[in-house]
């Protein structure tokens, strides 16, 4: 393998375009939230304390919870889509991920 290879970023062909796209645009919307998330904690005086005064910021804290855990499970997908492993052993793989990121999302929204 090339170092070239190495840093490439997997295509929509490889991975399936849907799952792609939701991986890049999960990213995005975590960055958003990474700030409104800072926001609330390092700068409650600047009204970010709003968030908390209008019930929004739990559920902010579940939907980013909620696309972390779907952004990781994409990525590992993509990655175990790389793999020379057998098309069921990755498949049993990316379902473990998921079934244990379900279960998380699940103890959040239930515990």
């Amino acid at each position: 393998m090339s170092s070239g290879n190495a840093t490439m970023t997997r295509s929509p062909d490889d991975v399936g375009y849907v799952p792609w796209m939701t991986h890049r645009i999960s990213a995005l919307v975590l960055v958003g939230l990474l700030a409104l998330h800072l926001g609330v904690q390092l700068y409650p005086g600047y009204g970010f304390v709003a968030l908390r005064v209008w019930g929004v910021y739990g559920p902010m804290l579940d939907l980013t919870l909620g696309l972390v855990l779907l952004h990781g499970v994409l990525g590992v997908r993509s990655t175990v889509l790389g793999t020379a492993l057998s098309p069921g052993v990755k498949t049993t793989l990316v379902r473990a991920v998921a079934l244990v990121a379900v279960v998380l999302f699940g103890y959040r929204l239930l515990g």
